[in-house]
């Protein structure tokens, strides 16, 4: 899995609004997500998230999916340790 974990968190860090997952996906993968775009019956103006090229490719697909995954178990892990941590200072 290549990765950019400065620029995920450095992209996450400076997104608009509560859009820190996907800002960090963008930074993490060298894309920029969400920027214009338009509907059957409107056009979304919002802000691009992260400076890297703007069409997502299919390996791109495979690498977020990773990305998530790793996230997952790191996230699953974190929470495991807090609860053996938290078991093991009850009396």
């Amino acid at each position: 899995l290549r990765g950019a974990p400065l620029a995920a968190v450095r992209t996450m860090i400076l997104a608009p609004g509560r859009q820190w997952s996907i800002a960090a996906v963008a930074g993490g993968l060298g894309l920029a997500l969400g920027g214009p775009r338009r509907y059957a019956t409107r056009v979304v103006q919002a802000p691009w998230l992260g400076a890297g090229r703007a069409r997502a490719e299919p390996e791109d697909m495979a690498r977020a999916r990773a990305l998530i995954a790793l996230a997952s178990i790191l996230v699953a892990a974190l929470v495991a340790a807090a609860l053996i941590l938290r078991l093991a200072a009850a009396p």
